[in-house]
């Protein structure tokens, strides 16, 4: 254990709020941590007033599609981000997003000043041998070399990483043995979150089926998915919601066609707390993953974390999100056998049968993502790199 204080900065990009949010939260937990933020003012404000108590460095966004003009912007921000490791006495740096490869070229400078912990999102942006394998198997979308190496390099410099899986860990660990590594979930929960579930649920009374993430269809098999609600009674109550930000307009023109006024959609980006509240009334969350994306194998998916940590039952195909253990999944083969699931959890909503044929079992997984779990062992893993 370290008496002394220990200075903690964390590094943001624009996206994946929620993993930042929860993050945060966690380290503010971590008894003589001081937590300084470097984010852009637009994340800032994302963040909301629960962090007003951290200081915040203003992180610069570049605007520029040009190369060498990126290239240059991020050596000076790099060299900004030097300076304010040195005013702050910072013992190490998080980098919650490494997935900007012209600034992940410049980030190995930070180790000869401080020590760096990656959360490593995509396996196979990373490792060769795992990208090589995938590809033979599986039609995955193809990683560039030089991304690849720019952040081995960059993993090289570091002195840890965040998986936010087991399998992921095992994985990992299988292709750098000698990067000191751990696991924090994408998200996570509280017992209050659970408790305000339960009650929101019981008081939904429309059978709510929820989509997480934005709407995209190189990430989703939603026609598949639109067909087999096409299939359930007309006079079946329900929702089915595309609970992110549009960023594939054909895919809710579709969607309109073909489920109406069953369908409920959002333009723009959510708040966090509108996010969570929708997942809070979903009875049951769709995974419809394309396999275009090597999810459940070499990177994770929102849905693998949304439902479960929530004590939300997820559907899935049965080919997907094998490795996945930490939620309530269930199961469907085809189009028409996924219909058949949707009629059967409208009847139990709607007989009040729900929470003893799917929620109970949920709520039970969910303990393995409530925070107070992972409090003591990201203390362990930060304070044994500091020291080592």
């Amino acid at each position: 254990m370290i008496d002394a204080r220990v200075n903690i900065m964390v590094y943001m990009e624009e996206y994946h709020t929620s993993l930042d949010i929860i993050f945060l939260r966690l380290l503010k937990k971590i008894d003589r941590w001081r937590i300084v933020v470097v984010a852009s003012s637009k994340k800032r404000a994302l963040l909301g007033s629960e962090f007003d108590d951290l200081e915040f460095v203003e992180k610069p966004v570049n605007y520029s599609r040009k190369r060498i003009r990126v290239i240059l912007q991020n050596r000076k921000h790099v060299s900004c981000l030097l300076s304010a490791i040195k005013h702050y006495q910072t013992d190490l740096v998080f980098f919650t997003t490494p997935q900007a490869t012209a600034l992940n070229l410049e980030l190995p400078r930070l180790s000869k000043i401080t020590k760096i912990i990656l959360f490593c999102h995509n396996i196979d942006e990373y490792c060769k041998s795992f990208r090589k394998s995938s590809m033979s198997t599986h039609d995955y979308r193809k990683i560039p070399h030089i991304r690849a190496l720019i952040n081995r390099r960059l993993l090289n410099a570091s002195s840890g990483a965040i998986l936010l899986t087991e399998y992921l860990l095992d994985k990992f660990r299988a292709c750098f043995p000698e990067v000191y590594a751990t696991v924090v979930p994408f998200r996570l929960s509280s017992k209050s979150d659970l408790e305000e579930r339960v009650l929101r649920i019981r008081n939904e009374d429309i059978p709510t089926f929820s989509i997480s993430g934005s709407v995209d269809e190189s990430r989703r098999q939603y026609e598949s998915i639109f067909e087999a609600f096409q299939s359930v009674n007309n006079t079946e109550r329900y929702r089915l919601v595309l609970l992110g930000i549009t960023k594939d307009r054909s895919v809710i023109d579709k969607g309109v066609k073909m489920l109406g006024d069953h369908l409920m959609y959002f333009e723009d980006f959510l708040p966090e707390a509108e996010y969570n509240s929708w997942l809070k009334r979903s009875h049951f969350l769709i995974a419809g993953l394309s396999g275009r994306q090597p999810y459940g194998v070499l990177k994770a998916s929102g849905v693998e974390f949304d439902g479960p940590a929530l004590g939300i039952p997820v559907l899935a195909e049965e080919t997907m999100l094998q490795n996945s253990s930490k939620g309530y999944y269930v199961r469907y083969t085809n189009a028409d056998h996924l219909s058949k699931l949707l009629s059967k959890i409208i009847h139990s909503v709607n007989s009040g049968n729900y929470f003893e044929e799917y929620l109970r079992i949920s709520l039970d997984k969910a303990s393995y993502f409530l925070q107070e779990n992972w409090v003591d062992s990201l203390k362990e893993f930060v304070e044994s790199i500091i020291v080592s």
